[in-house]
């Protein structure tokens, strides 16, 4: 049993610790990672829908919202620091003018442009340091280990009785 402490102890330090990391990781001074990612989502979503509809159109919040997996809330407080910041804008969809979708700006494309080009890079010198072999095994463990955390959230602590019960 003091087994199973000492690795969760341990578990809960290192992740911390890369939490601790990856928090001080920022695709460039102007934007978060959360911030890259909407932006990189809105370009691509309208590449689709450009492709799919051979309009430029902007995308739907709606749409946006379940390509990334996130409230409409929690999006549109983001789309609203987004626009403030001059990287994208809303537009009427010129069939129903009801629905107001989102494109990125010319600022707003540079921008993306240059923080995923920033943050490829950073990530990629990290990667580069832990080798070939360690970077796959690293990617392939992490996707587990958000499978098993996916799993193990939709659990309550009653569920489990005993720290037996409790594999890691």
């Amino acid at each position: 049993m003091n087994s199973l402490n000492d690795r969760t102890a341990d578990f809960f330090r290192v992740m911390d610790r890369v939490r601790r990391a990856w928090r001080k990781i920022t695709p460039c001074d102007f934007l978060n990672k959360s911030q890259l990612r909407t932006l990189m989502e809105i370009s691509r979503q309208t590449q689709r829908l450009e492709e799919d509809t051979g309009k430029s159109t902007g995308v739907p919040l709606s749409v946006l919202a379940c390509a990334m997996n996130l409230s409409l809330p929690a999006l549109s407080q983001r789309m609203r620091t987004l626009e403030e910041l001059g990287y994208i804008e809303r537009v009427p969809d010129p069939c129903d003018r009801r629905v107001i979708g989102l494109r990125l700006t010319l600022e707003g494309e540079k921008t993306k442009q240059e923080a995923h080009e920033h943050f490829t890079f950073l990530l990629t010198e990290t990667l580069n340091r832990l080798g070939p072999e360690n970077s796959r095994q690293l990617i392939e463990l992490l996707s587990l280990l958000a499978q098993a955390f996916e799993e193990t959230g939709s659990q309550s602590y009653e569920q489990k009785t005993t720290v037996e019960d409790i594999t890691l």
